[in-house]
């Protein structure tokens, strides 16, 4: 690991959480562009929300997946 570079574990402890949320957060940037700025702009589906996001044990790798499970219609 570089220098510049910190484990899940250290994010953990600096910010006193457990190693699972760090993973589950960190997950979250690699959100589909159009998801973010839908939820950005207040435009997401109703039951679309950090809590939904953060409880998936897996998010969809691919943006196109992601896109047809989460866009607002």
């Amino acid at each position: 690991m570089q220098e510049n570079q910190l484990s899940v574990t250290e994010i953990a402890h600096r910010h006193g959480v457990d190693r699972a949320y760090v993973s589950r957060v960190i997950r979250l940037s690699f959100l589909a562009p159009k998801i973010a700025e839908q939820i950005l702009a207040g435009e997401q589906a109703a039951d679309l929300d950090a809590r939904t996001l953060l409880r998936m044990h897996a998010l969809p790798l691919s943006w196109e997946d992601q896109e047809r499970r989460f866009l607002a219609r």
